[in-house]
């Protein structure tokens, strides 16, 4: 079972119903009866649902938290990476979104081998480890070439790229690559333990469709701003995701 939460900048975190926390969509009443009727009553449910609780959250014993790197000259651009380091403006972000962010203790930290990762990473007070499987996708031939120029160069590539998750650029990697990359990575991670990890748009991008079961033509039409966070937690039920409301909204006021 898969649950959505998100807390918007400024405001309280909501207080869920029932059916919210049970991770029900708005039902019917002639459904919601079926609910409990299968639960055993209404009485004999609201009661449990307490211990219901303490027990699935007893479970969720592995939490990823992944955040995209702070935005460069190159990012904003619109080039496609060549490892180009952070420049004053992204560092300064990066620094900014620190002061908002508390990591537990425990938490192991990783980055993307990139130099723009690492020293995100570094401006958050993270002394964290590459980890290649967190690598941007290999934009191949494309790397350090702007976005209008590939346009006006190879426009049928380029809208392929766009639209369809196997086409890869001209010696890179697809899409779907990453996909199978961080899906792999997440279901190799240890059953319990806590992990920050710096990385990239397409990493999160990847990481939410391998969390939320959605299709990589889905997964494409997923935007994923500079400093943007989400938090994953593993269960015997499935992934649940967290959408992270500081480290945006931090990142916009630099817009």
């Amino acid at each position: 079972m898969l649950h959505v939460q998100v807390w918007l900048p400024g405001r309280p975190a909501p207080r869920l119903q029932w059916r919210d926390r049970a991770g029900f969509a708005p039902a019917s009443a002639h459904r919601n009866g079926w609910i409990l009727r299968k639960m055993g009553g209404e009485r004999k449910s609201r009661a449990a649902m307490p211990e219901r609780l303490a027990e699935h959250n007893e479970t969720m014993t592995l939490t990823v938290r992944l955040i995209s790197h702070a935005a460069n000259a190159e990012l904003r651009a619109g080039s496609f990476p060549d490892d180009a380091p952070l420049d004053a403006r992204g560092l300064a972000e990066a620094a900014r979104a620190a002061a908002h962010w508390r990591w537990p203790r425990e938490a192991r930290a990783l980055s993307s081998p990139a130099l723009r990762a690492r020293q995100t990473a570094e401006a958050l007070g993270l002394d964290a480890e590459p980890e290649p499987a967190l690598s941007d996708l290999d934009a191949g031939r494309w790397r350090g070439r702007k976005l209008m120029a590939i346009a006006n160069d190879a426009p049928e590539q380029l809208e392929a790229w766009i639209t369809d998750p196997a086409a890869a650029p001209p010696g890179g990697e697809s899409h779907l690559e990453v996909l199978r990359r961080v899906s792999a990575w997440l279901d190799a991670l240890p059953a319990s333990g806590s992990f920050v990890a710096v990385t990239h748009a397409a990493v999160l991008r990847a990481a939410l469709a391998h969390a939320l079961g959605i299709s990589p033509e889905a997964m494409l039409r997923i935007d994923i701003a500079p400093l943007s966070g989400i938090e994953l937690k593993r269960s015997p039920r499935g992934w649940i995701v967290r959408l992270d409301d500081k480290l945006p909204s931090i990142a916009a006021q630099h817009d």
